[in-house]
């Protein structure tokens, strides 16, 4: 490796100082740290929060890793509900039994659908608690015209297979929290950085290695303009797909932009689904209070929403084919005319 890409490894200059700026300018907050994995950056949340063995409230509708890194620091989920057109936690549902002796909130952007971070807020901060939003599966969505997840205290975002923004793997936390952000450094970044951040003449030599490769650095820049076209596109041609073309009862979103990572939709009773460019299959996760290893741990809260949704929606995998021609009609336009995508 050369001296100049080991010194960004371990430092985080160079290239990894770029993309964290990057970042941070794309959600518009004041600190970003590019992590291995989304599941590292969650990791390093539980240890930078002290929330090892903490009560937080959580989504029953979500996959598992979402919750793994916190599970294994000892914590105890406790569910609230989702809202029936986003699946993503209801501020408004979250009860006083959940709120009682809650550290913090751990929200998800299902399928890449925003959630209402601004409100959730609210509730953490009258919970006194801290909320942190699962953005793995977002990057590109927007809420009311703002990236997703900027009211939250971190945002925890996915670079690995299949995401919006897929370089194989990598991750990132982003806060406006300089509090939080050194707690990040001194939790999971080599005392190379920790001295040159921080200012310390005591390091951690027991942190995490919570740091990304250069080369993955490298790749997630240069992949960011292309990964935004995507999600724009994917935005326009989805709803004319599944409304248009197949009638389906499509959630009306609102002022929520999704990534669409997945795309879901609920069947009328006796409805099927035909053709080239849609794929159902059923919905995936269950919700995880049917997990029993978490019912044998006693996780408790409510989830009736999570349940009835996810037994009335499909998922629909879209034809690829079809957005790569798009975007590549959509870049073509484009530069005729002198314009970079949003």
């Amino acid at each position: 490796m050369p001296a100049s890409s080991a010194e960004s490894h371990l430092s985080g200059l160079g290239v990894i100082r770029a993309l964290e700026r990057r970042l941070a300018e794309h959600y518009g907050m004041r600190y970003a740290l590019a992590m291995p994995s989304a599941t590292t950056g969650l990791l390093a949340l539980g240890l930078a929060l002290d929330l090892q063995g903490a009560l937080f409230v959580t989504t029953p509708l979500t996959w598992g890793g979402s919750l793994a890194p916190w599970l294994m620091l000892g914590g105890t989920p406790l569910f609230s509900d989702v809202d029936p057109d986003t699946l993503t936690l209801d501020p408004a549902l979250i009860g006083i039994e959940q709120q009682s002796g809650a550290r913090a909130i751990l929200a998800v952007d299902l399928f890449g659908q925003p959630c209402d971070d601004e409100a959730l807020r609210k509730v953490a901060d009258d919970m006194g608690a801290w909320l942190i939003v699962d953005g793995a599966q977002s990057f590109g969505a927007r809420r009311e015209g703002r990236a997703s997840g900027i009211h939250a205290h971190a945002v925890v975002l996915s670079f690995t297979a299949g995401k919006p923004l897929d370089v194989g793997e990598g991750g990132a936390v982003l806060t406006n929290d300089r509090d939080i952000y050194e707690r990040l450094i001194w939790h999971s970044q080599h005392p190379t950085r920790q001295k040159l951040e921080l200012g310390l003449r005591v390091t951690n030599e027991f942190a995490i290695n919570g740091r990304m490769a250069p080369t993955i650095a490298e790749r997630i820049l240069t992949e960011i303009p292309t990964a935004l076209s995507r999600v724009r596109v994917r935005q326009r041609t989805v709803s004319r797909l599944l409304v248009e073309e197949s009638g389906l009862d499509v959630p009306n979103l609102g002022l929520v932009e999704p990534s669409w990572f997945r795309v879901t939709a609920r069947l009328v009773a006796g409805q099927r689904v035909t053709g080239e460019t849609l794929h159902p299959f059923p919905l995936l996760p269950l919700p995880l209070n049917e997990n029993l290893s978490l019912r044998s741990g006693g996780a408790t809260g409510s989830w009736a929403v999570a349940s009835r949704e996810a037994e009335r929606r499909i998922e629909i995998s879209l034809d690829d084919r079809l957005l790569d021609r798009a975007l590549s009609t959509d870049s073509h336009t484009t530069r005729h005319q002198g314009g970079v995508p949003a």
